[in-house]
């Protein structure tokens, strides 16, 4: 598995790398009752440090002109308050 990976946090919307933390085991009848797959990937942003799983982390955007609105990215750039 690769040690690092590049995404968005959920927490701190940094797009930045993440390090591999680990593995969260779970028996299989809780995974199924929660809709989770039995081994989850744990990741840690570089930027807040945040410990976040495979299946809460955003893909990373393609480009680097970016905003967040409402928990998404949009391509555009908004006007900035004066």
């Amino acid at each position: 598995m690769n040690a690092t990976r590049y995404a968005l946090c959920p927490t701190c919307w940094h797009a930045g790398s993440f390090q591999f933390s680990g593995q969260q085991h779970w028996p299989p009848a809780i995974a199924r009752l929660h809709g989770l797959p039995p081994v989850v990937t744990l990741w840690t942003c570089s930027n807040c440090h945040s410990t976040v799983s495979e299946t809460d982390l955003l893909p990373a955007p393609t480009c680097r002109r970016f905003v967040w609105r409402a928990s998404r990215p949009t391509a555009t750039r908004p006007e900035r308050a004066k």
